[in-house]
């Protein structure tokens, strides 16, 4: 709200009053606005401070023409990233058990086991914690087991789609029953989106840039694209990590594609990555995101940042598609375009019929695309088949609904 309402300043020249402020401290030496002034606002400055150590100060501006601030025209491309562990959990358990049960053909779907969840963390260090920061720390702890880093990561980026729902539901549950009187400060403070982050900083001491992102099913996209854009001059280790739990009540309310999936499915995945360098075995770059709306071109905007048709057919052996199931027309019908436009001739393969329908089931479809990788070859029964071997190729992994996204992992 206050970025909205510095952009609102700065655009129609005006500087809001501080609504029923009318005492000021003599010792602060301030001259307050009390009503609304007409003003040449060129910068504005806008504070956020909150729970978890989550604080962030951003300065907004009117902008200056690109030749005057010597800004290139030409949107910057996203850094790549060079893979050092990884985790994921599904319904079937971690990535090797997921990976396994894929290959022998089993279902992956469904929710998060407790036990799994705390293999990597003590029930001590999580005991104030609920389902989605358990989650999501387990994660961290075991991306970070997965690695040989001789440092801890200095960032924590996180996607979520709906946040801590135990957390959300508990809070509002005891509000209601006490008439709006009473409820749990705990859970208050945990159902903010950002909480599950700012464990995972507090655990690991975490100190870099701490930013979650809710953007739905593409929350783990936004969270690796932020990465890109504030670590581009960092040598440090940084987590990615995209995570949704399932709610009985509040998911299918929340998520369409949950409603219409029909199996209760939740999970997540994390990465431990650094800047890439000339020895990185793998690496993961965003290459694609874009909101769909009505653009008719955006298809041939997603092949052109993949390099061309050519490119495409040449550097990746498989195709990881998510569709989300309450896109699933729209969502269909612009993968197909995509085919057809690129004549693409290895496997595709449908994620969430796999995974199941949640938010961040992206960032699982990440590890398990580092996993293949890794071992060159898809897994058996993913293609109806034996296993498909890659030939040192990488994999995409795309969203296709109402966003398009692309991220690109390769050797």
């Amino acid at each position: 709200m206050g970025a909205i309402a510095s952009v609102l300043s700065i655009s129609e020249g005006l500087i809001p009053g501080n609504a029923g402020f009318h005492d000021p401290d003599p010792e602060l030496n301030l001259t307050p606005v009390n009503a609304p002034t007409t003003a040449d606002v060129n910068t504005a400055l806008v504070n956020s401070f909150v729970f978890g150590g989550n604080n962030a100060v951003a300065v907004i501006g009117r902008p200056k023409r690109q030749e005057d601030a010597g800004i290139s025209s030409r949107a910057r491309r996203p850094a790549s990233f060079a893979v050092l562990g990884s985790a994921c959990f599904t319904g079937a358990g971690n990535a090797d058990q997921t990976i396994k049960k894929m290959s022998d053909g089993e279902e992956l779907r469904g929710v998060v086991s407790s036990s799994d969840i705390l293999r990597h963390i003590s029930e001590k260090s999580v005991r104030r914690m609920k389902r989605l920061c358990r989650m999501v720390l387990s994660l961290a702890v075991s991306a970070c087991g997965d690695t040989t880093m001789t440092k801890p990561p200095a960032s924590v980026f996180f996607g979520t789609g709906w946040g801590g729902l135990s957390e959300t539901h508990d809070f509002l549950t005891k509000l209601f029953a006490s008439n709006e009187r009473f409820t749990s400060p705990t859970d208050f403070v945990s159902s903010v989106h950002n909480a599950a982050a700012g464990q995972v900083a507090i655990h690991l001491r975490a100190t870099g840039p701490n930013v979650t992102m809710t953007g739905g099913d593409c929350s783990f996209e936004q969270a690796l694209l932020s990465a890109s854009l504030l670590t581009r001059n960092s040598d440090d280790p940084i987590l990615v990590i995209g995570a949704d739990e399932y709610h009985e009540k509040l998911s299918p309310l929340f998520d369409a594609s949950v409603a219409q999936a029909g199996v209760p499915a939740d999970g997540g995945g994390a990465l431990c990555l650094m800047p890439v360098t000339s020895t990185s075995p793998l690496q993961i770059c965003l290459s694609f995101f874009s909101y769909t709306g009505n653009n008719s071109k955006c298809i041939m905007e997603l092949i052109n940042a993949l390099g061309g048709r050519e490119r495409i057919n040449d550097k990746f052996g498989a195709l990881m598609a998510g569709i989300p199931a309450a896109q699933k027309e729209k969502g269909e019908g612009q993968l197909n375009k995509f085919l057809s436009l690129t004549g693409y001739p290895h496997p595709v393969i449908d994620y969430r019929r796999f995974v199941g329908e949640f938010a961040s089931a992206s960032a699982v479809a990440a590890i398990l695309a580092v996993s293949t990788v890794n071992a060159d070859e898809i897994p058996g029964n993913v293609c109806h088949q034996g296993p498909v071997p890659l030939r040192g190729k990488g994999v995409l992994v795309m969203g296709f609904g109402n966003y398009i996204t692309a991220m690109e992992i390769k050797p």
